[in-house]
């Protein structure tokens, strides 16, 4: 395993527990884990650094942020066979094809994704994990003291530069409360066995028993995001 992988906290999330948190807190899952495949932090960073610096906006979109506190770059974009084509931006990240050619998967997507000082990207859901048809593995490039991520009901910030995987079917949130951009290298590919001996087993274990919570956390906030539009148009009198 990578020296890396120690350099993770994890811990409870703010109380009080959503509903769609509350699932997971004594469901004993592993909600996510450290990716055992090595990654120079350094030089993903240099480079990152320099992409950044020359990268036009006409590179950069708004990855379905309206206000623009959310953007990427693609290193590689989806193409109709299933698998990544590279773009442009992809030569200027060598470490990027790097790491690339040592994942055990069919590569469909690679971005960098930004996310703005004091930014925040509310609870959501994807059909991603080790145990469904795509898995995404992230890796932090730049990551601010007190950015986490929100995982069901714990807290998680790997280091810049440890790849990780986490079981993104449950409702998460991303949070950055600091003054500078969290950066995270984004790697979207086809689920394999190959893959998964890379993860955490636990991962992808007890499958029906973790969809069956999965849909039950992602109910309770489509539930929860439902009775707040009813309140934004419904008055006391008509409720």
């Amino acid at each position: 395993m990578s020296a890396c992988l120690s350099r993770v906290s994890v811990r409870s999330a703010p109380e009080p527990l959503h509903p769609w948190q509350s699932v997971t807190l004594h469901s004993g899952l592993v909600l996510h884990g450290p990716v055992d495949i090595a990654c120079d932090a350094e030089a993903l960073t240099v480079q990152f650094d320099r992409l950044d610096a020359s990268a036009g906006e006409e590179a950069r979109t708004c990855f379905g942020s309206i206000d623009g506190s959310w953007t990427a770059m693609a290193l590689m974009e989806r193409d109709g066979m299933g698998a990544g084509k590279p773009t442009p931006l992809l030569a200027e990240m060598p470490m990027v094809s790097d790491l690339i050619s040592r994942l055990p998967a069919v590569v469909r997507g690679v971005h960098i994704l930004r996310q703005g000082p004091r930014g925040l990207l509310d609870w959501h859901f994807e059909a991603q994990a080790i145990h469904h048809e795509e898995c995404r593995v992230l890796v932090p490039v730049h990551a601010p003291a007190g950015a986490v991520t929100l995982l069901g009901h714990q807290a998680v910030a790997y280091a810049e530069g440890q790849p990780w995987a986490g079981d993104f079917t449950f409702p998460h949130r991303v949070e950055n409360p600091g003054d500078t951009q969290r950066i995270v290298l984004a790697l979207d590919m086809q689920s394999s066995p190959a893959l998964a001996r890379l993860l955490p087993p636990g991962l992808g274990a007890e499958t029906k028993r973790r969809a069956a919570l999965a849909t039950e956390a992602c109910n309770a906030l489509l539930a929860w995001r439902w009775a707040g539009q009813r309140a934004d148009v419904l008055t006391p009198g008509t409720a």
